[in-house]
């Protein structure tokens, strides 16, 4: 595999820096992700970048894990419908989010309502299928 350095930018609300939107430039070494989840974590954070604070990372190794674990839930949430993700894909859907918050120390709105949705509303309810739809809406 070739050592290429994927560089895209995105506007994002750094809300611990300032008020004001900070452009951010996130470097992806495709050793270490693949071109298509790199390709999706580009487009999601240029579509969604306010909504998600990126951590930094001192080795490209763990980003790439990082970035490969977002790439996953993207595609997770992109493939399957709400019901199949309540259902079929749960456990899938917890691990992942688990890992983004706790290993990985991705913050957000986005990815905090996503979180409330899936561990504190644990039964299949009109209200947690709306929220959800809402969500699913953004992909």
């Amino acid at each position: 595999m070739t050592n290429v350095e994927v560089h895209f930018q995105s506007h994002i609300n750094q809300q611990q820096a300032t008020e004001n939107d900070e452009e951010v430039e996130v470097e992806l070494n495709l050793r270490y992700i693949s071109l298509r989840d790199a390709d999706l974590v580009s487009n999601f954070i240029a579509s969604h970048g306010s909504e998600i604070t990126l951590p930094t990372f001192k080795s490209p190794e763990v980003k790439g894990l990082a970035y490969t674990t977002l790439a996953e839930l993207l595609l997770l949430l992109k493939n399957h419908s709400i019901l199949d993700l309540l259902d079929n894909q749960r456990f899938l859907l917890v691990k992942l989010l688990e890992d983004l918050h706790h290993t990985f120390r991705f913050r957000g709105p986005w990815l905090d309502s996503l979180k409330i949705l899936m561990f504190e509303n644990a039964t299949n309810d009109s209200c947690t299928l709306k929220k959800l739809r809402g969500l699913e809406k953004k992909f």
